[in-house]
């Protein structure tokens, strides 16, 4: 069977190549902070099915408009665990700072229970609601945990943005994600793209939404939770995310 090898690490023969647009760019879905990259809330359908060492790669958004080739995120998953023993890791201290203590915070591990629904700690990711916990929870099933990973958020800090080379132009999603067929892009992943990232994974960047951002550039009447979240409105459109 092929051998698959990247930063000195053997990928499984039949890693998913996962890509998507990240449509909302908030810190949190995925959360780079803190010297890890997790995937907890969002994106249920990658997250239920996702294993250690698949590739997942968000794009930017054209209704962003931003170009959807730019990376905003790389990530080779390292572990998949449940929510219930996320939940658990974070109450234990090994990821104390994924426990979001205000609605400016992060923090990703939004949920006291993975078993029923109760209310959410206040974040900033915006999801409350039994809608919100059926999705990060019972739909999503699973956190995935790398500390292999870029992120370059809005701009990388180098000054150079980060794009798909034109062999992989084919892998950029409409709606949803692509995975299956993405396989035949395997090759070019590693042998092109991969060779684009700095030799050292970490945060390259900032968020596109942050509390200051939205602070500084909402009025009282145009902004007060909307922009954190799936939903926003622009010029009384409403606009949401898609779940998948």
């Amino acid at each position: 069977m092929k051998s698959w090898q990247i930063l000195g690490r053997e990928l499984p023969h039949n890693f998913t190549f996962y890509t998507y647009k990240v449509k909302y760019d908030m810190g949190c879905a995925p959360n780079p902070h803190h010297k890890i990259c997790t995937l907890a809330i969002c994106k249920p359908k990658i997250r239920a099915t996702a294993k250690p060492g698949d590739v997942i790669v968000g794009l930017g958004c054209k209704s962003n408009n931003d170009n959807e080739t730019r990376v905003i995120y790389c990530m080779i998953v390292e572990d998949v665990i449940s929510w219930s023993e996320y939940i658990d890791r974070c109450k234990k201290n090994e990821y104390p700072e994924r426990i979001p203590t205000t609605d400016t915070d992060y923090g990703d591990c939004i949920w006291e229970n993975a078993d029923k629904y109760q209310l959410v700690r206040s974040s900033w990711s915006g999801h409350d609601g039994e809608d919100f916990f059926h999705r990060d929870v019972i739909s999503g099933k699973y956190v995935l945990i790398s500390k292999l990973f870029w992120y370059f958020g809005k701009n990388n800090s180098s000054g150079e943005n980060v794009y798909l080379p034109d062999s992989l132009y084919e892998v950029v999603p409409g709606r949803g994600h692509r995975s299956i067929s993405n396989k035949e892009y395997r090759n070019n992943l590693l042998n092109e793209f991969f060779p684009k990232l700095p030799e050292t994974p970490g945060c390259y960047g900032v968020p596109a939404i942050t509390p200051e951002i939205t602070k500084r550039t909402c009025t009282r009447t145009k902004c007060s939770n909307n922009h954190r979240g799936n939903v926003v409105r622009r010029n009384n459109q409403r606009t949401s995310c898609h779940m998948s």
